[in-house]
C-alpha cells in the first residue's frame, strides 16, 4: 500500500490535535516518515493501525512507557501480564473512589443535617456508639491525633470526633468552655472499632438522652441551644442525669462555628 495521509488528516480522523501526534513522535512511541523535499509528515496505513492502539491503550490510562513496550518488546503473554496488572490496578482505584463515595454521602448528610435540623428537640433511648475521652486541654487534640497514628496510621483519616462536658459543668453553665476531647466510634464499623480496642472503649450509659444539633465556637458564656435544651427538660418534667456527649458533624470555618450532634442523659422528675 503506498496511500499515506498528512498529520492534519490523521488529527482530523481520530479528532485529537496535531501536537498529540508529534508528542506520540517526540516520545519514539511512533517513527513517521517525512518527505525528504518538504520535510511533511507521511503517515501510512501502518501507522494507522499503530495510532488505533496507542490512542486505545491511552484510552485505558496505560502509562505511554507500558505503550512503548506493547507496540515494540512484549509478547502476547507479556501483554497479558500488563492488562492483568493494569486491571488490578483500576480495581483497588473503583474500590478507593466507592470508599470516598460512602465517606462523601456521610459528610453530605451531616453537613445538611447541621443546617435542617439544629435546635431540634427530641428524647432517644441509649446511642448506639462506643467512644474514648482521652483529653481535657488545648494541645490534647494533638496527642490524641497522635496516639491514634500510632495504633494505626489509617485511622486518623476515617476517625470521628467527640467531646465531653461532665453533669457538673452542665448543671452550672451552658456554654462550651470546658470541654474533653475524645474518639467517637459507630458501632457498626466493626473494623474501626476491632482496631482501636487497644484503647478501652466505653459504651454509653442506658437510659433515656435528649438528642440535638447545636453550633459552638467554644468561647460565648451562653450557648443558646444548650440553654434552650435545659428548658426544654425542665418544661417535660425531665432533668439533666448525667454528661453532655458531642459528636462533631460539620463546620463553617468563615463563621468560627463547629456543629454537633449532642446527647444529654435525662431522667424523668419523680
Amino acid at each position: 500500500m503506498n496511500k499515506s495521509w498528512s498529520i492534519g488528516e490523521i488529527a482530523n480522523l481520530f479528532d485529537i490535535s496535531p501536537e498529540t501526534l508529534r508528542y506520540y513522535e517526540r516520545a519514539g512511541i511512533i517513527s513517521i516518515n517525512k518527505n525528504k523535499k518538504n520535510g511533511y509528515r507521511n503517515y501510512s496505513y501502518e501507522d494507522i493501525v499503530i495510532l488505533m492502539d496507542i490512542l486505545f491503550f491511552r484510552k485505558l490510562d496505560v502509562p505511554l512507557k507500558d505503550i512503548d513496550e506493547i507496540i515494540k518488546t512484549k509478547n502476547l503473554k507479556e501483554i497479558i501480564m500488563l492488562l492483568n496488572a493494569k486491571q488490578r490496578l483500576l480495581s483497588r482505584k473503583i474500590d478507593e473512589i466507592q470508599h470516598q463515595q460512602e465517606i462523601l454521602a456521610k459528610v453530605i448528610e451531616q453537613y445538611e443535617a447541621s443546617v435542617n435540623h439544629i435546635g431540634q428537640f427530641k428524647l432517644v433511648s441509649t446511642p448506639n456508639f462506643k467512644f474514648k475521652i482521652m483529653g481535657v486541654h488545648d494541645d490534647d487534640l494533638f496527642t490524641l491525633i497522635n496516639n491514634l497514628k500510632k495504633i494505626d496510621e489509617h485511622s486518623i483519616h476515617t476517625i470521628e470526633y467527640l467531646l465531653l462536658i461532665t453533669e457538673e459543668d452542665l448543671q452550672q453553665n451552658t456554654n462550651f468552655n470546658s470541654i474533653k476531647f475524645g474518639i467517637f466510634i459507630d458501632n457498626d464499623d466493626y473494623r474501626l472499632v476491632d482496631r482501636l480496642k487497644s484503647l478501652g472503649l466505653s459504651n454509653m450509659d442506658e437510659g433515656e438522652y435528649l438528642y440535638t444539633i447545636l453550633a459552638t465556637n467554644y468561647n460565648v458564656d451562653v450557648n443558646d441551644t444548650l440553654a434552650e435544651a435545659k428548658v426544654w427538660l425542665n418544661n417535660n418534667q425531665y432533668h439533666i442525669a448525667g454528661p453532655l456527649y458531642g459528636h462533631y458533624m460539620a463546620s463553617c470555618h468563615s463563621e468560627q462555628l463547629d456543629f454537633y450532634e449532642v446527647w444529654i442523659k435525662a431522667e424523668k422528675n419523680i
